[in-house]
């Protein structure tokens, strides 16, 4: 799936091989930890060419006016109310260093950085609406042994040519994304799990030795 992912300066300033203008007043800042509801830089075109702005990660719950929906499914976003309009008119991608995914171990969870291991620029496909978004998923592929979704990634030129919706059939959108072959994945400390009180500094993507079972 993806609940949390990394992003850093670097990937901020890759976002510039993308866009060509800022959002105006836009927010510096990096993070190790991002969380929904949480503001994120994103990539979109808003008719005056590929901007960087920064939103909310959150499909609005239209009912109650809050974050609900972080995450959609590639098979389905074009056919569900909440983001089939989206899925038309409002792409976007999100610039990454990586993502986190947990395995069940012992009484707790052990999480997972993931990432390029050539550290080629990254940039997960959302959708947005009403300065919020939404991640796309897909099937995780020989990523399954850790869950059996993943973020739909492109590198620089598939990222265009998403924002500007193309292409329109999922299965070809699966296709252009990057293989989940490319991808390495090692173990990160737990204070990752701490939801009370959140820990946003850069050891956290840092690889440790397990003392326990926790492989896939």
């Amino acid at each position: 799936m993806c609940n949390r992912y990394v992003q850093t300066r670097k990937a901020r300033e890759r976002a510039r091989l993308l866009a060509v203008r800022d959002a105006i007043n836009l927010p510096e800042g990096e993070s190790w930890n991002v969380a929904p509801s949480e503001q994120s830089l994103i990539v979109y075109d808003d008719a005056r060419g590929l901007t960087r702005d920064v939103l909310h990660w959150g499909f609005l719950d239209r009912a109650e006016a809050r974050p609900r929906f972080f995450n959609t499914r590639l098979e389905t976003a074009d056919s569900l109310p909440t983001f089939r309009d989206a899925w038309e008119n409002r792409r976007c991608v999100v610039p990454v260093d990586g993502w986190y995914e947990w395995l069940p171990v012992g009484g707790g969870k052990q999480p997972y950085f993931f990432h390029l291991p050539d550290d080629a620029p990254l940039f997960l496909a959302a959708l947005w609406e009403r300065r919020t978004f939404a991640i796309v998923t897909m099937e995780a592929e020989e990523l399954s042994a850790y869950h059996n979704r993943r973020p739909v990634a492109f590198g620089i030129e598939d990222s265009k040519v998403w924002i500007y919706g193309m292409p329109a059939c999922w299965k070809d959108v699966a296709k252009a994304a990057v293989s989940a072959s490319r991808f390495a994945a090692h173990a990160v400390s737990r204070r990752l799990n701490s939801s009370r009180d959140k820990i946003d500094v850069p050891d956290l993507i840092e690889p440790i030795v397990l003392t326990d079972k926790a492989e896939p």
